[in-house]
């Protein structure tokens, strides 16, 4: 836990905030946005993760793809800004995809999926990106 959380300005925190939290469209899925702009963002969670799509609090939203796995560049933002809520059919589909990679892409995957377990955790007090560091004080 963060003793004091560093000054943000006013402007990110709008920018993160107006938001506040946003979907991230697997397979061109898009969840109806009528209960996130009335600020009912519990309901707007539900619907999202019954679609199978992700969530991330970033006010910019990541595009995401099989091949995110394949590239580590692409999926170390995946794995470190993104809630991962999946469907099963896309979990059959992942875990078919993961079959095909070698054991040092495996391992790569592995040892990202270790070092963050969890989005917006890694967040250090030297983070030059305000919204970064609005998000991770949004998570305490």
């Amino acid at each position: 836990m963060k003793d004091r959380i560093p000054k943000v300005s006013w402007t990110t925190k709008m920018l993160s905030n107006t938001p506040y939290i946003r979907e991230v469209s697997i397979d061109g899925k898009k969840a109806n946005l009528f209960h996130r702009r009335l600020g009912y963002y519990d309901l707007y969670v539900a619907q999202v993760i019954r679609l199978g799509n992700c969530l991330t609090l970033l006010s910019s939203v990541p595009s995401f793809s099989l091949d995110n796995f394949r590239n580590t560049n692409l999926l170390v933002d995946m794995i470190r800004f993104v809630y991962w809520t999946f469907n099963e059919a896309f979990l059959i589909r992942l875990e078919e995809y993961l079959c095909s990679f070698s054991i040092n892409e495996l391992s790569g995957i592995h040892h990202l999926l270790e070092a963050y377990p969890k989005p917006f955790i890694c967040i250090s007090d030297n983070e030059m990106d305000e919204e970064l560091i609005w998000c991770s004080a949004k998570m305490e």
